[in-house]
């Protein structure tokens, strides 16, 4: 058979939201994925001439009649064995020439639907009356192509997606938006299809998006536009600072430096760059060289016009009954013994943040025997959860509701259940898809069962020590995918694992290659053509699907999960 390519098909739609004003949506392009596959083409096709606009936009209940942008998925599939994944994502799209990032609509705001036609009548809604405080690369809807072999048909889907404002907006004094704001809004949105052999899922739990009237110490006011420079305020502190430093007035008029400084930062244009007199350039020479936040730059009278945003401080705490919840902070064990978790801050020396702006959550009591059963908060004031690092770390409850979850956000759950007591772990409806750390997940869990079918584990990049010590005797990884893995030092070591699944979407790459200790200690293990554990092979090279006496390994076979 011929080998073809996946297509991956891009649409921005740009929605420009602004009272009396239309704009037209939907540019496209078209690239080719890197998936050297047999199988047929799968391809996306649409209309150039239909386009997505508002006009005199206001927040909605329901999308406006017969506004939506329709698209179809086409492909044939001909492996004897395997499904085709495709799915649609959302993704924040480019800013207009005429806007600043500052005006971007909150993705909270933002509805969407998405419905399948046939014969131009619509369906059920597959999607409907969706936000999300971060639509970036955000799955919201997955469907295959099922394997035919040589002899099977084109399979052909029309869909229709609507975008709207929610109801939910507020506008005018005291609200979300003040009426000026509102006029200066837009929304850019990129939707994305690509598919691929890998199993896709969606996570159907119920958003839970969580409010708290803040402490007036956990707040503070930073300036996040500004409208002008005051140009001698400028000259009067670059001419301070230097003399600061001591040197002598002619070295500062005479030096090489100063002359750049001066031509490039203080005028209105010169030679060398007549653009970088502009307020952007000049707001970040005085961050960078002098180590000014805006606020100082306001307080000197070097920003002028400027406008404050209220900002929560990292650390801000909101209880929530069982859970704990810090802003901009995750839970991490101690490093000697593990007997404690305490919270460590995503930030840099320099006080930039280091991560994306969100929230972490730990156990508020890990020493109670309670079923913890408290809805998870998927938001806290508009904000993300992102980090569950050591959320059940040290737990003694020995029974944990994890239905409701909706991690979708979530970015890292390192040592999420270390030294946990819960005996049954349940993630099926765990939405993994941008998690990228998953270090010490089950380090010492005393779970002897674990479902991870839903695990996407295409992001993740650190498994080290994930199921080191584990009580559980049987393993299914058909789900993982670990191209982007780097790091499974330890993974298996001292479990009590006798049984390891996995498909062949477990991918042993060129940067976990030299990765030692793997499976140390792991007495009981067993692979699927009765490789028996050795403590003389313990190393990457037996992480992978047994096939003695050439290639002999610790894995069962088993196919990817298809449904």
């Amino acid at each position: 058979m011929e080998k073809k390519k996946i297509m991956l098909a891009s649409i921005v739609s740009i929605l420009c939201i602004a009272i009396g004003i239309t704009y037209a949506i939907f540019a496209y392009s078209r690239t080719g994925k890197n998936s050297e596959l047999i199988v047929g083409d799968i391809y996306m096709r649409y209309s150039e001439d239909k386009q997505l606009s508002l006009q005199d936009a206001v927040p909605s209940v329901n999308p406006p009649t017969g506004n939506y942008f329709e698209f179809t998925i086409e492909g044939r599939n001909t492996t004897v064995d395997k499904d085709i994944w495709y799915e649609v994502v959302l993704n924040r799209g480019d800013v207009p020439t005429n806007k600043n990032e500052i005006n971007r609509i909150q993705d909270r705001f933002l509805k969407f639907r998405l419905v399948e036609v046939t014969n131009n009548v619509e369906g059920e809604h597959l999607v409907d009356d969706l936000s999300y405080e971060d639509i970036r690369n955000k799955r919201i809807y997955v469907a295959t192509i099922p394997h035919g072999g040589a002899n099977s048909s084109v399979v052909s889907h029309t869909y229709r997606l609507y975008m709207w404002i929610g109801e939910e907006v507020g506008i005018g004094t005291n609200a979300d938006y003040t009426s000026e704001e509102w006029s200066n809004l837009f929304a850019s949105v990129v939707v994305n299809v690509t598919g691929d052999f890998n199993k896709k899922s969606i996570n159907n739990a119920p958003v839970n998006n969580c409010t708290f009237e803040p402490a007036a110490s956990d707040v503070y006011t930073e300036v996040v536009s500004y409208g002008g420079i005051n140009k001698t305020a400028c000259m009067n502190y670059i001419i301070n600072a230097w003399w600061d430093g001591d040197m002598e007035e002619y070295e500062l008029y005479e030096s090489p430096e100063w002359k750049i400084f001066y031509d490039d930062l203080c005028t209105t244009g010169s030679a060398i760059n007549p653009d970088f007199h502009d307020e952007v350039n000049l707001n970040d020479c005085f961050l960078s060289n002098f180590n000014l936040s805006g606020n100082q730059l306001a307080s000197l009278g070097i920003i002028t016009d400027a406008v404050y945003e209220t900002k929560l401080k990292q650390g801000t705490e909101y209880v929530d009954n069982q859970y704990t919840y810090h802003y901009m902070e995750s839970g991490a064990p101690s490093v000697n013994y593990y007997n404690s978790v305490y919270w460590i801050e995503y930030v840099a020396w320099s006080g930039v943040l280091n991560g994306p702006e969100g929230w972490g959550v730990l156990l508020t009591d890990p020493s109670s025997t309670d079923k913890i059963d408290t809805p998870l908060c998927t938001s806290i004031n508009g904000k993300p959860l992102l980090y569950m690092d050591g959320t059940f770390a040290l737990s003694q409850a020995t029974e944990i509701d994890l239905s409701s979850f909706n991690t979708s956000d979530v970015i890292s759950m390192s040592t999420m259940f270390m030294e946990s007591q819960a005996t049954e772990l349940d993630l099926s409806t765990f939405d993994t898809s941008n998690v990228e750390n998953m270090r010490y997940m089950f380090y010492n869990s005393n779970a002897t069962s674990i479902d991870l079918s839903s695990f996407d584990t295409s992001n993740v990049e650190d498994m080290n020590s994930m199921f080191y010590n584990s009580k559980v005797t049987n393993l299914d990884l058909s789900s993982f995918d670990t191209r982007k893995v780097n790091n499974i030092y330890g993974m298996f070591s001292r479990s009590q694992v006798s049984r390891i699944y996995a498909s062949d979407r477990w991918v042993i790459s060129n940067q976990i290659s030299s990765s030692t200790s793997v499976f140390d200690n792991c007495n009981n293990l067993v692979g699927g053509s009765n490789t028996a554990w050795s403590s003389s092979n313990t190393s990457v090279e037996y992480a992978r699907v047994d096939n003695p006496p050439a290639a002999p390994g610790y894995f069962t076979y088993k196919t990817a999960p298809s449904s």
